[in-house]
């Protein structure tokens, strides 16, 4: 039997099933979710996490309807397979590709009727995870071209420092010298410097790839492990006699393909972080780490609390509570009657309330994925404190967040005609705002809260090390400062005043009060926000334009990504842009628009940006004029690349609300 046939014969056996749409349970009584200003509060004050987590995830995409709308007149396995192959690629596109291609590994969740035939559903869980392997492999041949001829140059400047070096070791009876005791060369010099700008070509490059320091070891995970989770919905049991051998179909499939299927289990939510237990060697300043005994349950238990672990449960949910739409209607098909429905409802509820308790007990937040929405199988909303719940069934998205911290996603059903196949994303804060108590102000903190905040805000942080070496050397200690929800560090020695941008400081005056800078704090803000206002502005508008032909329209600096190598540079000064490909940093080759751009480089997204009939090619200038004129000179290095990093650190102003950078002219005077 052909792929087509197969979805007709499903159809056809369950005609007389009502439509989702028409006879589910309403939930217009619940609020719109607001943002997530708070962190569930079963992390407590004393926890700590690595990052916060984003989910992204997807329902109801009801495959088979969609195939038997689009050839209404029936269809062959290539074209049907051709079909399926277009709406996977459909997935594979803005935050969700970003994070992939940067192989930050992201979690997924699938929540059910994917499609009431199993041969189509094979079709799309395949070709899914061949894609997502074929992303993941690309981009790290792709960072590898970009950045291996960087090191290779560092590595055979840093040969001829090294060789220089041990010539003066054997000069000196093999005594090395500072090298302010030896007259260096120019020609070393010129090495010293040139080894200093790859180093720094190198962090950019991989900054504007999108990786992490480590993301060799990234690409590594992201190539062994899959965090993607399914579950069954009820269209899945229409191909099948009963539930069992529907569960057994799809257990297969999932084993073999890699993904985990929670359908009525419990697993760890994306990485899973061992319990452990943590010895420092002050001498060595080693950090040891030791497994926990699995007999000392009390001590797993409280370290358990320090780790960023999240359990997720999943299954179909089924419909106890909705007397109108459940398995008397045949929902199910002919695999499940209303008797079995009411038991495995109550089974399902009863495995919930037991994840509930552990969550709580092991102090870490829990993810409910049903197919039916919370309403269809519990009433009882206000005993899922510090839950995130994802559902479908019902194709009417809406989100809902509880006082009681609990969140709601029924937001991307995507149902039988509408074709904008996307996954959406879900921040799951799993981390608390150090300083969400405090008043308006300054105080003393550590680095151990600014870490901490840093992860809070999703902002990436290298280290902490230049910080703690300046208090270690001169008893410097390091504030916080709080106004109107905006947010600055400083540090204070008898060497001076700096302001901590990331894990680096920056001098920005002598020894002293921090009255000043907080009392200018605001002036300095708003002065930074007004020049940088009408750059932002032009920016987001690139942004989303680029977005709108499938490009990543990623912001940073004076830079605005389509893609890995081809971006959009804003001239601070005329604001003229630049269209450019660059394979390898520094090397650049201009377009004089953006089509010419795509046409070399990227012919897909050209094809995209050429169905949207309604988009005009954007000029070749935006306007960056504000109420005070336009922009003023900020005194920094004459360098695109300089410039747009020294910018970069103070646009966190906008998407963090942190102050990175300190201004003295700005202050009042």
């Amino acid at each position: 039997m052909s792929y087509y046939d197969d979805c007709l014969k499903v159809q056809k056996e369950q005609f007389n099933i009502k439509t989702d749409v028409d006879n589910c349970s309403s939930l217009d009584t619940y609020d719109s979710l607001t943002a997530h200003e708070t962190y569930p509060l079963v992390v407590s004050k004393k926890s700590s996490s690595w990052h916060n987590r984003g989910v992204f995830y997807i329902t109801d995409l009801h495959l088979d309807e969609h195939l038997l709308n689009h050839y209404p007149d029936g269809a062959s396995d290539v074209q049907v397979k051709e079909y399926i192959h277009k709406q996977v690629l459909k997935l594979f596109s803005g935050d969700f590709f970003a994070s992939l291609r940067s192989f930050k590994n992201p979690v997924v969740l699938f929540g059910g009727d994917t499609s009431a035939s199993y041969s189509i559903s094979e079709l799309f869980y395949a070709d899914f995870i061949s894609m997502w392997e074929e992303i993941v492999n690309d981009s790290f041949a792709n960072c590898i071209k970009v950045i291996d001829p960087l090191r290779k140059e560092y590595e055979a400047v840093s040969s001829l420092i090294e060789e220089w070096e041990n010539g003066q070791t054997k000069n000196k009876s093999r005594k090395m010298l500072s090298y302010r005791e030896i007259e260096i060369p120019s020609k070393i010099k010129k090495l010293m410097q040139k080894k200093e700008d790859i180093d720094d070509l190198i962090y950019e490059k991989e900054e504007s790839l999108g990786l992490t320091y480590r993301w060799e070891e990234d690409y590594k995970e992201c190539q062994s492990k899959k965090y993607i989770y399914a579950i069954l919905g009820n269209h899945e049991l229409w191909d099948f006699d009963s539930y069992d051998s529907c569960f057994d179909a799809y257990d297969t499939l999932f084993k073999k393909l890699g993904i985990c299927f929670v359908e009525g289990r419990c697993a760890w939510l994306g990485p899973h972080y061992v319990p452990i237990t943590v010895a420092y060697d002050h001498k060595k300043g080693l950090e040891g780490r030791e497994l926990l005994e699995d007999q000392d349950r009390l001590e797993f238990e409280r370290q358990m609390q320090f780790l960023n672990n999240a359990l997720i449960v999943g299954s179909l949910g089924f419909a106890a509570r909705n007397n109108t739409f459940n398995a008397e209607q045949e929902i199910y098909g002919t695999a499940i009657n209303r008797k079995e429905e009411l038991e495995r409802c109550n089974n399902w509820v009863r495995f919930v309330d037991k994840a509930k308790k552990a969550s709580k007990r092991n102090h870490c937040p829990l993810i409910v994925l049903s197919h039916t929405p919370l309403s269809d199988w519990s009433e009882d909303i206000e005993s899922y404190d510090n839950c995130f719940l994802f559902s479908g069934h019902t194709h009417r998205n809406y989100t809902y967040r509880g006082e009681n911290n609990v969140f709601l996603f029924a937001d991307n059903q995507i149902g039988y005609t509408n074709e904008s196949f996307h996954f959406k994303k879900a921040e799951l804060y799993l981390m608390r705002d150090p300083f969400a108590a405090d008043p308006d102000g300054y105080r003393e903190t550590n680095c151990s809260e600014y870490r901490e905040y840093y992860l809070y805000v999703n902002e990436s942080l290298p280290g902490t090390g230049t910080i703690e070496r300046h208090i270690e050397l001169y008893d410097a200690k390091l504030y916080v400062v709080k106004k109107n929800g905006y947010f600055a560090f400083f540090l204070s020695s008898s060497k001076g005043v700096y302001i901590c941008n990331g894990g680096q400081i920056i001098k920005i005056g002598k020894s002293g009060s921090l009255d000043k800078y907080f009392e200018n704090f605001m002036t300095v803000i708003q002065k930074y926000i007004t020049l940088l206002s009408p750059l932002r502005r032009a920016q987001e508008y690139l942004s989303a334009y680029v977005k709108t032909f499938g490009g990543t329209g990623r912001i940073h600096g004076t830079i605005v990504d389509i893609d890995f190598e081809d971006h959009i540079m804003v001239n601070t000064v005329d604001g003229s842009l630049t269209f450019y490909n660059s394979p390898f940093f520094g090397t650049v080759k201009t377009y004089s628009d953006i089509k010419s751009l795509l046409h070399n480089h990227c012919p897909e997204l050209e094809a995209k940006l050429i169905e949207k009939s309604d988009v005009k090619l954007i000029p070749r200038k935006v306007e960056l004029i504000s109420d005070t004129g336009g922009f003023e000179k900020i005194d920094i290095k004459n360098s695109p690349y300089t410039i747009s990093r020294r910018i970069n650190a103070l646009q966190r102003l906008f998407d963090k609300h942190i102050l990175r950078d300190w201004n003295s002219e700005f202050e009042e005077k």
